[in-house]
Formats: C-alpha cells, structure tokens, sequence
C-alpha cells in the first residue's frame, strides 16, 4: 500500500515539473522578445539572419525556421535550451525563383514584422 502512495503522490510531481519545464523552451519567440531585434542582409545567393538573445530568459535561444514564397522570406522563431548560432545563413537558388526582396518575422500571434534588411557593407565593417 506504502508503494502504492508514492507512487501516486509522485506521477503529479513529475507531471507538473514536466508540464513547467515544457512550458519555457517550444514556445514562439516574437520580434520584441529578442535583443538585439533580428536583422538580415542579403549578399548574392545567400541571406544571413542575425538573432538576438532571448529577453524573458538567457538561458533560451531562438531557433528560426524559414520559408519563402514569391520574393518574401517569413521566419519564425521558437525558444528552445539548445544552443544555436546567433547568425544563420542560406541559399536562395532555386529554379524559377522570385528575388527576394522582403524578409518578415512572423509573430506568434500571426502578426508579421519586417526584418530590417542591413547592406553588406555596413556589417562588414563592424
């Protein structure tokens, strides 16, 4: 019977701890949640998007994902406890394809924010 009590009481430790810690990492990460806010440039074939840190908690990244459709590239972001580069580029070549021309941060909410897009210049010279 003892067993039995402890590991009753125990499952809804370890189910609140479980629902806790998944609760910090997994969530969208909006534009303002990070600083410095993302910017991105373009140079030839290739896009660079430069993240900011996680503000409600250092210990998160900001894992992006992108997707692009006719000359628009749409990032979101998702807090995660694995560490990711700050700066993350790809190739845009593909066949047919649009040139891109604006970068947006999709929100959690749905709502898209532009990505301010930065000259190579500039940021070579930082």
């Amino acid at each position: 019977m003892r067993k039995l009590m402890l590991r009753i009481v125990h499952f809804p430790l370890f189910a609140v701890t479980g629902m806790f810690l998944s609760g910090c990492a997994g969530s969208g990460a909006a534009f303002k949640d990070m600083s410095p806010t993302p910017t991105a440039s373009i140079s030839g074939e290739w896009l660079t998007l430069r993240l900011g840190q996680a503000k409600r908690d250092i210990t998160l990244s900001v894992q992006p994902k992108m997707r692009i459709e006719g000359g628009k590239v749409y990032v979101t972001g998702f807090h995660t406890h694995s560490m990711v580069s700050k700066e993350i580029s790809t190739l845009l070549t593909a066949p047919g394809q649009v040139p891109i021309k604006e970068v947006f941060w999709v929100n959690p909410d749905g709502t898209k924010t532009s990505v301010p897009l930065a000259a190579e210049a500039a940021l070579s010279s930082r």
